[in-house]
């Protein structure tokens, strides 16, 4: 298996719990490297994605050229400061007919994707102005994002919670690898100790952005959840668009938080500039 670094320190996990680890081959790349693997010719490139070190690949064979971006993005203020390779695409020969092989949720919508760091400010504005907690879902995979919203709430003096084993466990290994930097090193706490805390003090950051149904945050919607109990005063924030196929579901953890015997009022919050974050505050009632 070849992969960046980071991908394959997630792979890691994965393959031990199958008890694989052993048994796997793994060589790390960078995001420039070309390799051969049987008659392909392999050029990877960067692209920008919710996950850091991401990578599309050109692949040339006796069958001729193929060129797979995977997921991507156009992001002109990438976050880590690596965007799309798209002058390396644009220097792809043009003889042999390349084939394309593209992926990019909601590709099919018209204009532009707002750039990610938006989204970080977005994050900064609701944690300053909540005068309770605020639960954050978002995807576990989404790194960059996690970054952003640690250091938001660091700017405005909140601790951070990660709720669900495999956000603690990604953040961890992106730590330890060097992709996501604490603004603090008592920043975290274990979310167990977050109800000990002021609620003006804390932030949490969980799973199931997407409706998952076991998910950290679909278990709070429902009273289930171990620790942490939504109550009035709570603010939470879907930091996700809805991708599509999960509208159903997602629709469903809404309505439970609107169901949990008290009154949430949804709304899209700073539309203008944050497009895929939406929060809903407690009334109270």
């Amino acid at each position: 298996m070849y992969g960046t670094r980071l991908t394959l320190g997630l792979l890691r996990h994965r393959l031990a719990e199958h008890g694989l680890e052993a048994s796997a081959r793994l060589f790390p790349i960078d995001r420039d490297a070309r390799f051969r693997v049987g008659n392909f010719d392999v050029e990877a490139f960067p692209v920008c994605h919710s996950i850091p070190d991401a990578v599309g690949y050109v692949l040339r064979s006796p069958e001729g050229i193929f060129v797979h971006t995977g997921d991507f993005k156009i992001d002109p203020y990438p976050l880590d400061g690596v965007p799309t390779g798209i002058e390396r695409l644009r220097r792809s020969p043009r003889k042999g007919s390349p084939r394309l092989f593209s992926d990019s949720t909601n590709v099919e919508r018209e204009g532009v994707t707002l750039p990610e760091k938006f989204v970080g400010e977005a994050l900064a504005e609701i944690f300053g102005q909540a005068t309770g907690r605020v639960v954050v879902g978002m995807s576990l995979s989404n790194l960059l994002r996690i970054q952003e919203a640690i250091k938001a709430a660091g700017l405005c003096g909140r601790r951070v919670s990660l709720c669900g084993k495999s956000m603690v466990r990604n953040v961890a290994t992106a730590i330890d690898l060097g992709y996501l930097a604490l603004p603090s090193p008592d920043i975290l706490i274990p979310v167990e100790d977050a109800v000990s805390l002021p609620d003006r003090a804390v932030a949490v950051l969980t799973t199931g952005s997407q409706g998952e149904p076991r998910s950290a945050l679909a278990l709070m919607a429902l009273g289930e959840h171990k620790h942490l109990k939504v109550r009035p005063g709570d603010t939470v924030v879907l930091s996700s668009k809805f991708i599509p196929g999960n509208e159903r579901a997602i629709a469903g953890l809404i309505n439970r938080f609107f169901l949990a015997g008290r009154m949430f009022s949804m709304r899209r919050y700073r539309r203008s500039t944050c497009p895929d974050t939406q929060a809903s505050r407690s009334s109270g009632r």
